[in-house]
């Protein structure tokens, strides 16, 4: 109540003393709250009870935003996934991946099996429509999948884009590989379409695992 109090001055609602309806016993137990006769909470006790009657008006203190609502142009719209080094020739940025999604903490914990590793390791998955320019990742995909251990590993950078292209943040990954891949059909119409059309979609989810992750904030 103190803090509450503290807030912002109290206003009396009208006239002074007993016109404004303050109790003489009020007014006592502020000179003896002054004097270190009464204890605070004592004090605080009197000046609820004014506020409860309506003697006392405290007022509040509204905070507002000042920018006015988060527009499209301004929110994260979309992500361009690139990929580098070891398998990738060159590099290859992807536009048309549809969900991205962290699912690990880093650790350095080499005790564990491989399952529980992979939940601390720094890994994520993603997710789309099957397209033509997704072709030379699914070209690293199938060497993973045939077990071609000579593959070495491999860059990601994620890019968080704005509606209007700016790169909100660009999550780095380094020494990746892929550990999962698959292909599947969506019938279900409660689940977000990736194409926006009312029709059945072939999509493939594709999980990374890598040895170091960091969030880069330009």
């Amino acid at each position: 109540m103190l803090a509450a109090l503290a807030a912002g001055p109290a206003v009396l609602v009208a006239g002074h003393g007993e016109q404004a309806g303050i109790p003489q016993w009020i007014r006592g137990n502020a000179g003896l709250w002054s004097d270190g006769i009464i204890s605070d909470s004592e004090f605080v006790s009197s000046m609820q009870y004014l506020v409860g009657a309506g003697v006392l008006e405290i007022p509040i203190t509204e905070a507002r935003a000042t920018g006015g609502p988060i527009t499209d142009a301004e929110r994260a719209q979309s992500f361009v996934v690139h990929f580098s080094q070891g398998p990738f020739d060159e590099k290859v940025s992807i536009y048309s991946y549809s969900l991205y999604s962290q699912i690990s903490r880093t650790t350095q914990d080499q005790s564990l099996d491989y399952t529980k590793r992979l939940e601390y390791v720094p890994s994520f998955t993603l997710h789309s429509l099957i397209s033509a320019d997704k072709q030379p990742v699914y070209v690293v995909a199938e060497r993973y999948l045939d077990h071609h251990h000579d593959i070495a590993d491999f860059f990601v950078d994620v890019e968080i884009m704005s509606g209007d292209g700016r790169v909100l943040q660009t999550w780095e990954y380094e020494k990746c590989s892929i550990v999962d891949y698959l292909v599947y059909t969506n019938t279900d119409k409660t689940k977000y379409n990736f194409s926006g059309a009312d029709q059945m979609e072939i999509r493939d989810r594709m999980m990374v695992s890598c040895s170091d992750q960091r969030l880069n904030i330009e």
